[in-house]
């Protein structure tokens, strides 16, 4: 690639740290949050937390933002069996339970249900989630009768609002920055990098699948080294392929 600057639009927070990494690759990445996360601090929720951490259960998580909030409420680290996905929330769970309590891992919410429905059993499963949680892991389980508590911990907030210039790619990392985004912006002739399937599953409802490039993991950092290498290899002096 000779010289070409690649502007990227990131619709939510990337590590300081990676984004020196990219702009000495020439990738320069404009940080523009189209949801904001509030950890959840009822009393109401803080008592069932502390309750259930004393209780043999099985815990799920599709989020970090829900594992922070978890952690945050919890006075001890619970012995729960915990299934969740990779990247993010996986580290999340790691640093506070370590690895040994990780029954499974997958890379989307449906991978994880199956993962959860090929060893299920009478066990009491708990969902920690978000107020924008998305139905595939709730239906898949309770679809065959499994005893699954529902326990929203963090609340996602969109925030819409009009872009003012025209970028090389746009980053996703949820469906709720999804649906923000495209409520109030149409999609250009740009190129779409994805968290994961879930996400991808969003964008296609606006853009054609062809335009999307979906992460192998969900893992931002590895997003990135994905756009890259794609932009090394695909542009052409002031041009790019889609």
């Amino acid at each position: 690639m000779e010289n070409k600057h690649i502007y990227i639009l990131s619709t939510g927070e990337i590590r300081e740290k990676y984004l020196q990494e990219a702009q000495q690759k020439d990738f320069f990445i404009d940080i523009d949050p189209f949801i904001s996360v509030n950890l959840c601090n009822q009393q109401s929720i803080r008592d069932r937390i502390h309750k259930l951490s004393r209780e043999n259960i099985t815990a799920i998580f599709t989020s970090q933002y829900a594992v922070r909030s978890v952690i945050k409420m919890s006075d001890h680290v619970p012995a729960w069996k915990i299934y969740c996905l990779e990247g993010a929330t996986q580290k999340e769970i790691s640093s506070f339970w370590g690895t040994e309590n990780i029954i499974a891992t997958a890379g989307n919410g449906k991978e994880l249900a199956t993962r959860i429905l090929s060893a299920a059993n009478k066990e009491r499963y708990i969902f920690f989630c978000g107020n924008r949680r998305m139905d595939t892991i709730p239906s898949s389980l309770l679809a065959y009768d499994l005893f699954l508590e529902e326990l929203v911990v963090y609340d996602t907030i969109l925030l819409p609002h009009t872009i003012n210039r025209t970028y090389d790619a746009i980053f996703f990392f949820s469906p709720s920055a999804v649906e923000s985004f495209f409520s109030v912006n149409y999609a250009e002739p740009t190129l779409f990098f994805s968290i994961g399937a879930t996400t991808t599953s969003a964008l296609m409802k606006y853009v054609k699948e062809e335009h999307i490039r979906t992460a192998i993991r969900p893992d931002k950092r590895e997003m990135i080294e994905m756009a890259i290498s794609y932009f090394d290899q695909h542009i052409y002096g002031d041009n790019f392929k889609k």
